[in-house]
């Protein structure tokens, strides 16, 4: 099955009063090594890039499925973020999408940057995608 990367906890104490309360929160971290989308290796150099690009590209997204584009998980795959996600390729290629065909690989963000995760329709069913492993 999928691996999942470990995740890096951030406990934070805000004081009221006399009392301190801990409030944790767990943070995506960015694969350690390479991600791996079918039988594609992808370093972690690769996979900021095309989360920056698909960041640089939200207002005004390119090729002719207007990538970055919203990504819905209609999969319900356990991806890191949980709701307003987008997807932008990620190409085997080891080029930046800029347009064309967008292979099979995908990076999965928030507008912010945030990191979520890498999906592929390779193994998948139709248009379906499956979690990347060591995402």
């Amino acid at each position: 099955m999928f691996s999942k990367l470990p995740t890096t906890t951030v406990t934070l104490l805000f004081a009221s009063a006399s009392l301190a309360s801990p409030i944790t929160t767990t943070l995506k971290v960015w694969p350690t090594g390479t991600a791996t989308c079918g039988s594609v290796d992808y370093e972690v150099a690769d996979v900021r890039a095309a989360v920056e690009a698909g960041v640089e590209n939200i207002p005004s997204p390119i090729g002719s499925n207007d990538y970055p584009h919203a990504f819905n998980n209609r999969e319900a795959l356990d991806l890191e973020c949980s709701s307003s996600m987008l997807s932008f390729p990620i190409l085997s290629s080891g080029s930046v999408y800029s347009g064309g065909a967008p292979g099979a690989d995908r990076v999965v963000f928030q507008e912010d940057g945030t990191y979520c995760g890498m999906i592929t329709h390779t193994g998948a069913g139709g248009n379906s995608f499956l979690l990347c492993e060591n995402d």
